[in-house]
Formats: structure tokens, C-alpha cells, sequence
């Protein structure tokens, strides 16, 4: 992720802390029915077993995901994991060299996207802060979008790994050029970009040795733009403008997935 975000100043690596008492509620009904469910699971596969007559073969062992909590012996190992790993890349690796990095583990409270909004806002505060700062988040929480847009700041991108989704699941998409059938490591473009790299550019890929990842960059000064053309009152397409028809297409009213209304909710204002 350092490689391809390629931060210059900052990297703030933040662990979910203790909660706020409502998310924490939600958190414990949410691991006690996934246990749950992974003992009604095991107990299943195992009377299956016994009715077909197999006994005694192992299984592997389920996570116990009650383990990512904060306080627990996973991640207090997890942020001393974290502390050597930011050092021994500090100290190797060409581009942490000139990286502040700060480390933020299950200790301190608060959900980690949380802290990050909180260091950028406290650093706005900061006497010579440059206004035009880039600032760029990776994670895969949906509410990453809307504790960006409430930064408002002008160069603000979330990074997140590409999650298929539909039929893209069972589809070979390539990254690269756009196309199905094939994935990006067997696509002819990327393969005829490396056939002309240097033998520097070479050397650095081979040293590398990271598997490609698919990633998504999601530019919240855009997303804020189209926010903005929705609410305007005096949109070209005023039944699906301002306040109210922006809450009417979010309901679902008459909207198809091109983002318009439908011609039914047109109708249905007489127009």
C-alpha cells in the first residue's frame, strides 16, 4: 500500500480501540450470533460425519473472531507486530525512509477511521498547515466516504482493494485493459509494457516480489461535485433536483441505473 499511495510526509496506521457503547452493543450481538451460527455449523458437518460412518478425522480449527477486540492477548501481539514492522521497514525500505510514521493500536479508543479523521482535523489546526495537503485513507468501511466528505478538504482520496460484486464475481475481469476473459497478469497490454522496461525497472519488479492487487481510488472532491449538481434547485432535470428530488431518487422512486429518474416519475408530476 505504501507503494502504490506513495505517502511523502505522513503515515498514520490506526487499530480499532474500545468503542462507543451503542457500536459496541451492536458488536457483541453481531460475534455472538457469527459464533453461534459456527457452532451450529460444526455440529452439523459432525452428526453428517457420524451418520456416514467417518469418525475421528480432524478439522481445521475456526478463527474466533471474537479475538479482534480490543484488550485481547491477538491484539496487543498485533500492535507489537506493528511496531517492528514499522521499524524494520524504516530502516530497509527506500520509501519509509522520509515517512513520520505513527502507530495507533487497540489501546487508544475509538474505531480507527475515527482517529485518522481526528489527526486531520487537529492538524488544520496547526499553525503553517498547507491547505492543499493531498490526503488519501485505505479501508473497506462504506462510511469512509461520509467521514471525508465532513473533512472538506480539497485533496481527499480513499484507497480500498477492488471487491467484485454480481456476476463480476464468477467473471475474469482484467484490470488493466477493461476486458473479460482474462485477469491482468495474463493481459497483453501489461505484458507488452514490461516486454520494453529498462533492466532498472526490471530489477525494481523483481525485488519487489508483491503479488499484483487490484485497487480502487475514489477522488471525494468529485463525489462532493455530484452531490453538490443533485441538490441544485435549478438542475437541468428539475424533477430529480434539489432537496426533495434528491431524497426521492434515494428511496427508489422511479429510479433506474443510469441515476435519472424514470419516465413513471415524470408522469407522475404531470409532466
Amino acid at each position: 500500500l505504501v507503494l502504490a499511495a506513495r505517502p511523502r510526509k505522513l503515515l498514520f496506521l490506526a487499530l480499532d480501540g474500545v468503542a462507543p457503547r451503542a457500536k459496541m452493543d451492536q458488536q457483541r450481538a453481531r460475534r455472538f450470533m457469527a459464533a453461534r451460527e459456527r457452532d451450529m455449523e460444526v455440529r452439523a458437518v459432525a452428526k453428517a460425519e457420524a451418520t456416514a460412518g467417518r469418525f475421528g478425522e480432524p478439522h481445521d480449527a475456526f478463527f474466533d473472531h471474537n479475538a479482534i477486540t480490543p484488550g485481547t492477548e491477538f491484539m496487543l501481539h498485533l500492535g507489537d507486530c506493528l511496531r517492528y514492522y514499522c521499524a524494520a521497514r524504516a530502516a530497509s525500505k527506500p520509501a519509509w525512509k522520509r515517512l513520520s510514521v505513527l502507530l495507533s493500536d487497540a489501546s487508544v479508543p475509538g474505531e480507527g477511521e475515527h482517529k485518522i479523521m481526528q489527526l486531520v482535523r487537529e492538524q488544520r489546526l496547526q499553525p503553517g498547515y498547507e491547505p492543499n495537503a493531498t490526503h488519501a485513507v485505505y479501508g473497506l468501511d462504506a462510511d469512509l466516504v461520509m467521514l471525508a466528505l465532513a473533512t472538506h478538504e480539497p485533496r481527499f482520496y480513499v484507497l480500498r482493494d477492488f471487491v467484485p460484486i454480481g456476476r463480476m464475481k464468477f467473471a475474469k475481469l482484467c484490470d488493466v485493459c477493461g476486458k473479460e476473459g482474462h485477469t491482468a497478469a495474463e493481459c497483453d497490454v501489461l505484458i507488452a509494457a514490461r516486454a520494453h522496461q529498462s533492466g532498472e525497472q526490471r530489477a525494481i519488479e523483481g525485488a519487489m516480489h508483491a503479488p499484483y492487487k487490484p485497487l480502487q481510488l475514489l477522488d471525494v472532491a468529485c463525489v462532493r461535485e455530484y452531490i453538490l449538481h443533485l441538490l441544485r434547485e435549478d438542475a437541468f432535470h428539475a424533477h430529480t433536483s434539489g432537496k426533495k428530488g434528491a431524497v426521492d431518487v434515494r428511496n427508489g422512486d422511479g429510479c433506474n441505473p443510469h441515476g435519472t429518474a424514470a419516465a413513471s416519475s415524470a408522469a407522475s408530476e404531470g409532466r
